[in-house]
């Protein structure tokens, strides 16, 4: 067996917040924006082009092109005649259809009074505030904005007076209903006589789709193949007729004499359903596992990449039977995009009596178009459960971290963490110190869940009745708990000595997530414990949800123990990032593995800005993060995805036995970038960062004195500039940065 995911994992990932358009970049839907919000209409694919280039070589930065964006022939045509007061009406009514109210046509108007805003920015700060009814009224026009322009510039058509006043009514009659949106895409196909192949309006859900378009449309639905009206029976018992294709994919075993088993479609990863390996073999030409036959579909084209994607973001978004995932409709050629919705993840059954246990977190709300990292607590205690741990699981616990502990522990030798889509990491640590349950520092113990939500609970009395004083809540999914605080990395919640008495159950960033330890190998864990749910969460929805997880371990027999897990998870340097604006560094360090060690995996931990992370296996001379340089060599490891990081398993795993320090050293790299010329993006500006700001020591922006250090103070810049660029140095958000290289292996005698 092979470790498949890291059990120690530091995730500290934050996500855009910016709606999703497809294939559309992030500077094109701000041109788009601005031209529903500035003149009404949907831009012209020129000025897209053009506007979104200027924005691009400004590094995104609205203010350095607004007042050019405004001051055009069509806006003194159209609105040089009006006064401010109509003027900043009309914007309201461009972007939500309705009047300014009271108090923000007095603010806005004053400011165009007196001279201190353009009414270019200030349609760029009434779109960026929409709330509400606003805010969906305001991207359902940009949704229509975008597919008129798309129509404009795919037909090679010109862009007049006619089509701009189509496209103007198009906009005006749109609200913030989902149907207004279905009535001007019917009337933009009328009106540009588009096919009807990309109208997907009459499909109710992302799998009707992908019902449609992939089973039905490449043909696999047919009486010879998947289909009960095949005499032989539906090809490998597989049914994907509709009405049918449902019941018979999510979370059934495939009927394969696979040589590991998998079901058709496993509900948050596609690496675990055999569907999407059978039809990636044929697209991608990836190889099946033993026992999986043929690629699909046989006797037509293979999936467009395009459409295996939608496959695949459904599957991960929890492969739901109703409602729509993200980027589905668009990947499927549909013309419209779907809204975003809140997937969940139908829960996973636990492990079999005997054979391990499962954790469940309880719910924790993420209200809509929000983003937190919390922290909360449950409780558990085996042995208060009859037969939930066997013998030959039990054993005594190793190692100081257990001094405060007098109970027993349990082995595990593997684990999949289930967790909602919306979840952006996990960290899952089990305290083991001298603080008690009861301790206010956890919070009040109340039903997180289920018929007695809000009442109080005693998480030690397992199995007894909430309304007798217990913590049965009322069903094996109901929680006893302590509510949610917003705590980056429980710093400040929680016991006191929860970082040094933390033992790690488990974590991801991923909606599932699966540990198997090499044959030999476990963990320990203690029988009883306060859990640590410590969880980032992000909603791009208008609607609120919650996020649950849920731990299945499956115990280690005696047998099964032979070498205790060890992690990778060097913290010394952790937050060594110090990368002025413009400006690219590197950063190195080494690291030295026990004699006897029995190397299984590599990983790496960074944030946005980490476009470069390497690490080289021994030998390395040792050397610390001050004289520290990347070896000329190439690197066994490279990652270049944040958010993804590269994990290198090693089967068999590498053997250091060496006396000689260097043959057991590693040495891992990471390159931070802070707007480049390769990736200006990347730069960090005190205007838009979410979580860290430049603390007053900003540099220039734009300007006669771009990368100049000014402070606060703009007129340091000249004219064209702004005091907006932040170093960026190391901490626990995504526009901070991290160094932490991970890895796990195992040490026997040598």
């Amino acid at each position: 067996m092979r470790l498949r995911n890291f059990f120690w994992l530091l995730l500290l990932l934050v996500s855009s917040t910016a709606w999703p358009h497809g294939q559309v970049n992030d500077y094109e839907e701000d041109v788009e924006a601005m031209y529903v919000a500035y003149y009404g209409r949907p831009a012209d694919p020129d000025g897209v082009t053009y506007w979104s280039e200027r924005l691009e070589a400004e590094n995104g930065d609205l203010n350095e092109i607004i007042d050019a964006f405004g001051n055009s022939d069509e806006y003194r045509d159209r609105f040089g005649e009006l006064d401010n007061t109509a003027l900043v009406n009309n914007v309201f009514q461009q972007l939500f259809g309705r009047d300014a109210d009271e108090a923000g046509l007095a603010f806005y108007t004053g400011q165009l009074d007196a001279g201190e805003a353009s009414l270019a920015s200030i349609a760029l700060d009434v779109y960026n505030g929409a709330l509400g009814t606003d805010r969906l009224t305001v991207v359902n026009k940009i949704t229509i904005a975008h597919a008129f322009t798309d129509a404009i510039e795919d037909l090679s058509l010109g862009y007049n007076d006619a089509e701009i006043a189509e496209g103007m009514s198009l906009l005006a009659a749109i609200d913030q209903s989902r149907d207004s949106v279905v009535d001007a895409d019917n009337r933009l196909a009328a009106y540009f006589s588009l096919s009807d192949e990309t109208d997907c309006s009459g499909f109710e859900s992302s799998f009707d789709r992908i019902q449609s378009i992939i089973f039905e449309g490449y043909n696999c639905t047919n009486s010879a193949c998947h289909s009960s009206a095949n005499p032989g029976g539906p090809s490998g018992q597989l049914d994907l007729t509709a009405g049918n294709a449902y019941e018979a994919l999510f979370r059934v075993e495939a009927a394969a004499s696979l040589a590991e088993p998998q079901q058709l479609v496993y509900p948050g990863e596609q690496a675990f359903s055999f569907l999407y390996h059978k039809l990636a073999a044929a697209t991608l030409g990836t190889e099946l596992i033993a026992g999986g036959g043929t690629p699909m579909p046989v006797g037509s084209e293979p999936l467009s990449e395009e459409h295996l994607e939608a496959l695949r973001l459904w599957i991960r978004g929890g492969a739901p039977e109703t409602g729509d995932v993200d980027e589905v409709a668009t990947l499927l050629g549909c013309r419209l995009p779907t809204r975003p919705q809140a997937n969940k993840i139908a829960p996973p059954e636990p492990p079999a009596a005997g054979e391990g246990v499962q954790f469940v977190s309880g719910p924790w709300t993420v209200e809509a178009n929000s983003e937190n990292e919390v922290c909360y607590a449950t409780y558990y205690d085996l042995d208060q459960v009859p037969g939930a741990l066997p013998d030959e699981a039990r054993t005594a616990c190793e190692g100081g971290i257990f001094q405060d502990y007098d109970g027993d522990c349990f082995a595990i030798n593997s684990q999949i963490l289930t967790q909602d889509a919306q979840s952006h990491h996990s960290i899952i640590d089990v305290y083991v110190g001298a603080t008690p349950v009861d301790d206010p520092s956890w919070g009040e113990w109340q039903c997180l869940n289920g018929p007695s939500a809000g009442t109080p609970c005693d998480p030690t009395q397992i199995g007894v009745p909430v309304a007798q004083g217990g913590a049965d809540c009322g069903g094996e999914r109901y929680v006893c708990g302590t509510p949610a605080k917003r705590a980056i990395a429980c710093t400040g919640w929680g016991a006191d000595d929860q970082a040094f008495r933390g033992i790690s159950m488990g974590g991801s960033q991923t909606p599932i997530s699966e540990t198997i330890y090499y044959e030999g190998v476990y963990n320990l864990l203690p029988t009883r414990g306060v859990i640590i749910w410590n969880s980032h969460g992000f909603n791009l929805t208008d609607e609120s949800t919650t996020i649950e997880q849920y731990n299945n371990l499956r115990f280690a027999g005696q047998d099964e123990r032979e070498h205790r897990a060890r992690a990778i998870f060097d913290v010394r340097n952790i937050f060594v990032a110090d990368v002025p604006p413009f400006q690219e560094r590197t950063y190195c360090s080494t690291y030295r593995l026990p004699r006897g060690t029995r190397l299984t995996d590599l990983g790496s931990h960074a944030h946005e800005r980490g476009v470069l992370w390497q690490t080289w296996l021994p030998p390395n001379e040792p050397c610390s993060i001050d004289d520290c340089e990347p070896n000329d060599r190439p690197a066994e490891y490279v990652s270049r995805i944040y958010n993804d990081p590269l994990v290198l398993p090693f089967d068999p795993p590498l053997e250091y036995d060496s006396t000689n320090n260097d043959e057991r050293t590693l040495k891992s790299c990471v390159t931070y970038a802070n707007g480049t010329e390769e990736y200006p993006d990347l730069l960090k500006r005190n205007s838009t960062s979410v979580g860290s700001t430049c603390y007053g020591a900003a540099y220039c922006v734009g300007g006669d004195n771009q990368g100049a250090f000014c402070g606060d103070d703009d007129s340091v810049c000249g004219d064209g500039g702004s005091c907006d660029a932040c170093p960026v140095v190391g901490g626990f958000t995504t526009e901070d940065e991290m160094f932490l290289p991970l890895g796990t292996f195992y040490k026997i005698d040598p």
